[in-house]
């Protein structure tokens, strides 16, 4: 990790990491409060250091950590193969999973396609996201798709989310209890958690 070059103690300083081999600012910044400090997720990275954020946890920032050079030999999630809605494109399928989900309530903090065609992730921590994993059959049948939802545990500025299923999924081995990571762009929708506020 490398902090910004300030003589200033009581400025705040971006943390640095290397992603694919260049050096990439986290949207992390170190915050000094009362002669401590606490790491401030920015809400949107390009608008300078004293921008608005939220308060990140140990598990959010380890987590975000874990996806940088360096670190894969530490890391918990296991990468899913997830379809890509890039195109903006949802089947009939899609949109009845959607609607289950919500049968009882009717949120209007719900988004599809959650990022933007700069590649920025419009997806926090603590939201709930819909993506729909590509299957792969460990049973001797054939595999198909299997959406599920999941409860977002971190998010890069450049769009790799880390997050944990809802379910158990069916497809492949994963449960509740396993951290995964996929893109931002396999999210076809999702929920607004707390950091939206």
């Amino acid at each position: 990790m490398a902090l910004c070059k300030c003589r200033e103690p009581s400025a705040e300083r971006a943390i640095w990491r290397n992603l694919n081999q260049e050096s990439t600012f986290t949207g992390i910044v170190k915050v000094p409060v009362d002669g401590s400090s606490v790491l401030k997720k920015l809400d949107n990275p390009d608008a300078g250091l004293d921008g608005p954020g939220h308060e990140m946890t140990n598990v959010e920032f380890l987590s975000q950590m874990a996806m940088y050079d360096g670190s894969e030999e530490r890391r918990v999630q296991q990468p899913i193969e997830c379809e890509d809605y890039t195109s903006r494109n949802l089947c009939v399928d899609d949109v009845v999973f959607w609607d289950a989900h919500f049968e009882e309530e009717r949120p209007y903090d719900v988004h599809w396609f959650p990022f933007d065609e700069h590649g920025k992730p419009l997806v926090r921590a603590d939201d709930e996201v819909a993506v729909k994993a590509i299957g792969h059959s460990t049973r001797g049948q054939l595999a198909s798709m299997e959406r599920f939802w999941a409860h977002v545990v971190s998010v890069t500025p450049c769009g790799i989310v880390t997050a944990v299923p809802m379910a158990t999924l069916y497809w492949q081995d994963v449960t509740p209890d396993t951290p995964i990571y996929f893109p931002v762009t396999a999210v076809m929708g999702s929920r607004h958690g707390a950091y939206w506020m």
